[in-house]
């Protein structure tokens, strides 16, 4: 029973970050899984010019200093670095706990793929926060 619990709690996780596979009884294997890659929904209109940040629905791109302070829990941060690798660093701040990163994300601009999970749901944030995140 705890066993079935664990991995559909491990298969519900993967699910929501768009990854398959969880250990399961033996041999380390990994399932197949047809699931889409995880995309980036947020609209083109709300991604900022280089080197800058914004709040998600804020209208507003500013600086990338101590931003996670400026947003409303529940609400996400979009970056741009300065550099012309044309991704995009997304910071979903905590539902309940004010100034408190959830998850950080990187994406592709163009294609708008998942390329890198920098703190996954749950996990401490790197140093610098969501700043931090520009400089992995």
């Amino acid at each position: 029973m705890i066993g079935t619990s664990l991995r559909a709690a491990c298969g519900l996780a993967l699910f929501s970050l768009g990854i398959a596979g969880c250990g399961g009884s033996g041999g380390g294997q990994q399932e197949v899984s047809n699931l889409a890659p995880v995309r980036l929904n947020i609209p083109r209109s709300e991604l900022p010019s280089p080197g800058l940040c914004r709040i998600v629905g804020s209208g507003l791109a500013r600086s990338c200093n101590d931003i996670e302070f400026a947003a409303e829990p529940g609400e996400t941060i979009v970056f741009r670095p300065r550099d012309d690798s044309r991704r995009i660093v997304v910071c979903y701040m905590h539902r309940s706990n004010r100034n408190q990163i959830e998850g950080i994300d990187v994406f592709n601009m163009d294609t708008r793929d998942l390329i890198e999970v920098i703190q996954r749901r749950g996990d401490p944030p790197p140093p610098g926060g969501c700043q931090g995140a520009l400089d992995s």
